[in-house]
């Protein structure tokens, strides 16, 4: 099992011993199906990666998927969604990613996934967030891209100050555990024992990582300074219960809902499509969906800011909700790429209302001069297909599209 050694709350490797929230989730997963594992310990998240190209371990216990790292790697179900934010100068906190110098670490997936999002933008690459933090503070970069309770736990150990985390990319990455490709039949075990985890099992590991411990000192030479203590550490405890439960309240919310634009998030879309695999299966019922992008989103970005495009991506995603059934499920799944789906839809009608999407799209007065389009890829769910087959049949089919054209729909065949 190889692990990323420095990417506290969330994991980390000290004095021999694997901590943080993906160390508690990795001894449930193995715990759940009976499994032993040994940790391979590296210095870097990039020796990590590189231990597991290499065949030096089978699993990586906490990994998002990433097209790069699918060449070598496959990843079970999620069982963590992370708020992904930038860290800048109070002063910057509004600031557009494109053309800035922005500290990521090394071959991570923020690094991976903006470098696409933002192709201009110059990357600077570090081993850690606190040299990418120093960086920040000394001016040497404009922002560090990252998560959100690392930066924002490294802040204060550090007692860094001046430095402010923005949600500029309103996104949220998911976290699953990575296999080697040699070792395929770990992927079906891990996806079994994730699935038993619990709502509370979820809410305990939470709670345990997500909350802000404070240490109290009390002088015993004068009992009533004892008795003001107790008062003290009353207040203390009551607001670190009011923050713990507004933090948990909103990793809720963005664990549900995509921040830019209010409809389902990428975690929520798949727990989604894995409750409509379940109906589709027991009852036999014909299931669909839609994958689409925006054609050139790239171009609108850069021709009328980041803004605008945003303001697309909302517009865009208000007259897709407006023409959906109270039976579909529509959601971001990341960047300018949507999911829709319909249960008892068979492929036949799938096309059909994502022919009226797209013409509903092309149509539409966005008050820019450039028109916007999306391509569409169509695909229905085959009984036993996993998630990542179905969803990939559906990309295929976008990619047909894109590459014959833009703006049209292209079906998946069996």
């Amino acid at each position: 099992m190889c692990i990323n050694p420095a990417w506290y709350p969330y994991e980390s490797y000290s004095d021999g011993e694997h901590q943080g929230m993906i160390s508690d989730y990795l001894r449930l997963i193995m715990k759940n199906v009976g499994i032993r594992y040994r940790l391979i310990p590296s210095t870097t998240w990039r020796e990590t990666l590189l231990m597991a190209k290499s065949g030096k371990c089978d699993l990586i216990a906490g990994a998002m998927q990433t097209v790069q790292r699918s060449s070598y790697l496959e990843f079970s179900k999620p069982y963590l969604s992370i708020p992904a934010v930038v860290a800048t100068k109070p002063q910057n906190s509004a600031m557009q990613l494109n053309d800035k110098r922005i500290g990521v670490i090394a071959r991570s997936a923020f690094h991976d996934i903006l470098s696409n999002r933002y192709p201009e933008a110059d990357f600077i690459i570090v081993d850690n967030y606190l040299d990418a933090l120093r960086m920040l503070k000394s001016g040497q970069i404009d922002a560090v891209a990252g998560a959100d309770a690392s930066l924002t736990y490294l802040l204060k150990e550090q007692q860094i100050s001046d430095i402010t985390i923005s949600d500029v990319l309103h996104d949220s990455w998911d976290i699953s555990v990575a296999v080697t490709k040699n070792q395929p039949y770990l992927l079906g075990i891990m996806n079994k024992s994730i699935e038993r985890i619990t709502p509370k099992e979820h809410e305990q590991i939470n709670n345990r990582w997500m909350t802000v411990e404070y240490k109290h000192t009390v002088d015993y030479r004068i009992i009533w300074w004892l008795l003001m203590a107790v008062g003290v550490v009353s207040v203390f405890a009551l607001y670190r219960y009011l923050r713990m439960s507004a933090y948990n309240k909103m990793l809720k919310r963005i664990a549900e809902k995509d921040a830019l634009t209010g409809i389902l998030s990428r975690h929520k879309l798949r727990s989604e499509l894995e409750g409509f695999i379940d109906l589709a299966d027991r009852h036999d019922w014909r299931l669909s969906l839609i994958f689409f992008d925006i054609d050139d989103f790239k171009l609108v970005n850069d021709q009328y800011g980041h803004a605008v495009g945003d303001r697309v991506l909302i517009e865009l995603s208000r007259l897709v909700v407006d023409g959906s059934r109270k039976t579909d499920r529509f959601g971001r799944w990341g960047g300018e790429e949507f999911l829709f789906l319909m249960l008892e839809t068979d492929l036949t009608s799938a096309h059909q209302i994502a022919e009226k999407i797209r013409q509903k799209i092309s149509e539409h007065n966005f008050s820019i001069s450039h028109l916007v389009t999306c391509s569409f890829g169509v695909a229905e769910y085959e009984k036993g297909e996993s998630i990542e087959q179905l969803v990939n049949r559906a990309d295929r089919a976008l990619y047909i599209s894109k590459q014959t054209g833009k703006n049209k729909v292209e079906d998946s065949l069996p």
